[in-house]
């Protein structure tokens, strides 16, 4: 998003008195008046007599929402307190917040031990996964994860897709997730007749851990490392914004 463009959505979120929603951590949300809130220099905002919950976020690396004609907005920065108040940088890029419940399936194959007569052996397993596709980005996805209130899933949760990306979210330790871990993926997405459905069977390795303090939650980020050309091209009109709208007629 340009300059001017964050300018003008600022200036009309404030003009407006738009309501906006700060949350952190496993805070419940804050919400404040925008009509409280302040344009400086080089993309400060800052919020006068902030209540005392806002004031202890600082530190912190927030994520605050708001709703633009009638679309719902978001952005991630750090809060900091100065004199005047509280205050926080708004990045050049303001998204869309898209909670984008897909509608598809994902089994995850992987190895596990098992034990017979006293002898460990391993074994594939599968677990069909729970849904819970939020495509803004990545970054997006893991942060809403870690930090939901979401009941918790006794099977991973996909939270991202793409055409070479996948996010896994686990409320605990279900089995074996490390860096350089491989898995294989069944990903079924109904069509119209007389298709009815499209499988696609992937392979991926495990990027990246990242995990929440205190707490068994983690999310694995993975890169498919084994897909067939087509089906590359069929998740990226997929997960594109048109794309999907397409797919729902």
């Amino acid at each position: 998003m340009q300059e001017t463009e964050r300018n003008i959505i600022l200036s009309h979120l404030i003009e407006k008195s738009v309501p906006v929603e700060i949350s952190c951590d496993d805070e419940e949300k804050i919400t404040i008046d925008s009509s409280s809130m302040k344009i400086l220099d080089k993309g400060i905002i800052l919020v006068t007599n902030p209540q005392k919950e806002l004031v202890e976020q600082a530190g912190k690396n927030v994520e605050i929402e708001f709703v633009h004609n009638g679309i719902p907005m978001y952005f991630l920065a750090r809060m900091n307190t100065v004199k005047a108040g509280v205050a926080f940088v708004v990045p050049q890029k303001i998204e869309k917040k898209q909670d984008v419940k897909k509608q598809f399936s994902l089994t995850l194959f992987y190895e596990a031990n098992d034990v017979s007569g006293g002898i460990t052996f391993k074994n594939k397993h599968d677990v069909e996964c729970d849904i819970f596709v939020n495509n803004s980005n990545i970054e997006k996805a893991v942060f809403d994860f870690i930090h939901s209130k979401a009941e918790k899933s006794e099977v991973p949760k996909i939270i991202y897709l793409d055409f070479e990306k996948i996010v896994l979210g686990f409320d605990k330790n279900l089995f074996a997730v490390k860096e350089k871990s491989e898995f294989e993926a069944l990903i079924k997405f109904p069509l119209k007749r007389p298709l009815n459905e499209r499988k696609i069977c992937a392979s991926f390795l495990i990027e990246r851990v990242v995990k929440k303090e205190k707490s068994q939650k983690f999310c694995a980020i993975g890169k498919f490392t084994e897909i067939k050309l087509e089906d590359v091209r069929f998740l990226s009109d997929y997960f594109c914004q048109d794309g999907f709208r397409e797919m729902q007629r």
